[in-house]
């Protein structure tokens, strides 16, 4: 369901990751999937050690990115197209929503990430935050109002 938030993590007095995600911010799915996995050790592990490759790219960079999928002068994207840059590019993708804990956790190269943080105050559209604080060992969920 279109239920849009973002995913949050902080590391060193910073945002590390700040991911929106167009899909399930509500607990009983993007909740409860990033409560899973940051429930493992490993996971939270080889999460915070990974932190460190993440760096925020500007929209030239993602735009450049993404119209290497168009084939049409616009740079829209068809489903298909849309499908192959969200399997190439996730952590671009807003499809991956709290899924970016795991690719970033299994990642291995520089991930180069949108800062979505200014999203957490559209009170219009942001309907679910959950954030993972390695500085105050927290894991908090704001829903709705």
């Amino acid at each position: 369901m279109g239920t849009r938030g973002l995913t949050v993590v902080r590391k060193g007095g910073e945002n590390k990751i700040a991911q929106y995600g167009q899909w399930d911010h509500y607990p009983s799915g993007q909740g409860v999937d990033i409560l899973q996995f940051i429930s493992s050790k490993d996971n939270l592990t080889r999460l915070k050690d990974r932190l460190d490759k993440c760096s925020f790219v500007d929209d030239e960079y993602v735009n450049k990115t993404i119209s290497k999928f168009a084939d049409n002068e616009n740079g829209w994207l068809t489903m298909e197209q849309g499908d192959r840059f969200s399997r190439a590019y996730p952590e671009l993708s807003r499809d991956t929503g709290g899924k970016i804990l795991e690719v970033v956790a299994n990642s291995y190269y520089d991930m180069k990430l949108v800062d979505n943080s200014s999203f957490a105050h559209d009170s219009l559209f942001c309907e679910g935050v959950y954030k993972v604080d390695f500085d105050t060992r927290e894991f908090w969920a704001q829903y709705g109002d």
